[in-house]
């Protein structure tokens, strides 16, 4: 994109958020919000880190699970449109494939949504883990 200016032309560069960075900072997010609660959190290498090819998330958190041999699984999905920035924090059971938790907003695609995005992932977490101690007082 071009805006004439009064001596000359200029260009805007491109969106510094729009290639994942957003799902990079909600990941880190979850992390963080996660250890905060004393829950061992380690990243899956090769976990995917753009569109899941049409699976539906419960199935991913299943194969991520299979794969990695953590019960509890964190996704970050975030994308960019126009100048919104879209994410939602989710967390599974990763046995069974079970929503525990999520949270989902957009805001100006920019610096100030870094704020909101941890508060997403924070509100995500503390859901999850009122569902986790549910499932582990059930459980014999």
């Amino acid at each position: 994109m071009r805006l004439p200016k009064r001596y000359g032309q200029s260009s805007i560069a491109s969106c510094p958020f729009c290639g994942g960075q957003f799902a990079e900072a909600l990941a880190a997010a979850l992390v963080r919000a996660a250890e905060a609660a004393s829950l061992s959190v380690a990243r899956e290498e090769g976990a995917p880190t753009t569109g899941n090819g049409g699976v539906a998330e419960s199935d991913l958190a299943i194969d991520l699970a299979t794969a990695s041999g953590a019960r509890w699984i964190m996704i970050a999905v975030a994308s960019v449109q126009d100048s919104r920035a879209l994410w939602r924090a989710s967390v599974y059971d990763g046995s069974s494939g079970a929503l525990l938790g999520s949270d989902s907003f957009s805001a100006y695609a920019g610096l100030s949504a870094l704020a909101s995005i941890g508060v997403s992932a924070e509100k995500a977490v503390e859901t999850a883990l009122v569902n986790i101690s549910e499932i582990g007082s059930s459980e014999p």
